[in-house]
């Protein structure tokens, strides 16, 4: 994460803008949906967000990885499925290039977590969490690879935060239901591992 000042090529300027337009427009069908399978009425997001992006600041080119921005405003510091995540107003810094942590952050890579996972928990066990909450996810493999113990503590990172005086938590949140990809019963991943690089948390 670090200023660049590097021209962007339009043409990947505009393809990336689009892109993440086709997100934000499925992500918000996909919670509207939600919400009328729960009898609520759909609502505006407290938070719109990403964790991967490019910022124009002060005339340079600001990628952030795995960070949001942090410049004065309300962020959603992402737990795990089976943790608390926590809304924090943020008031980073140029020391911080105006950025806080996105969530809690792995401590295991995805190899490492589905081989202890595998040797530790059954599938069964892994579709509730120790919240009692519901996990969704028809790749067995992704199960095993984004099960909570594959993460860094979330009350760590926030009092970490809280510590160099870059956030201030506001509230906290418990996952109900965690929803992956759809549940079609056994599945196998070793066609298409070659190809897939990180993948996020819900």
């Amino acid at each position: 994460m670090a200023p660049v000042p590097l021209p962007i090529p339009p043409p990947t300027w505009r393809c990336t803008t689009t892109l993440c337009a086709g997100v934000r427009s499925t992500a918000g069908s996909l919670a509207a949906r939600v919400a009328y399978a729960l009898g609520a009425e759909p609502a505006d997001p407290i938070v719109d967000q990403c964790h991967n992006l490019v910022e124009i600041r002060d005339g340079v080119y600001l990628h952030r990885k795995g960070a949001a921005p942090g410049d004065g405003r309300d962020v959603l510091v992402a737990g795990t499925r089976g943790t608390p995540s926590y809304l924090v107003a943020a008031h980073a810094g140029p020391d911080a290039n105006f950025s806080v942590a996105h969530g809690a952050g792995r401590k295991m890579s995805r190899s490492d977590a589905l081989r202890r996972g595998r040797a530790k928990h059954t599938v069964e066990e892994l579709r509730r969490t120790p919240l009692g909450s519901l996990v969704v996810c028809g790749d067995r493999q992704l199960l095993f690879e984004e099960a909570p113990t594959a993460y860094k503590r979330i009350e760590q990172v926030i009092a970490d935060l809280v510590e160099h005086r870059l956030a201030t938590p506001v509230a906290s949140t418990i996952p109900l239901v965690t929803y992956k990809t759809a549940d079609l019963g056994p599945t196998t991943r070793t066609d298409r591992r070659g190809h897939r690089g990180g993948r996020g948390r819900s």
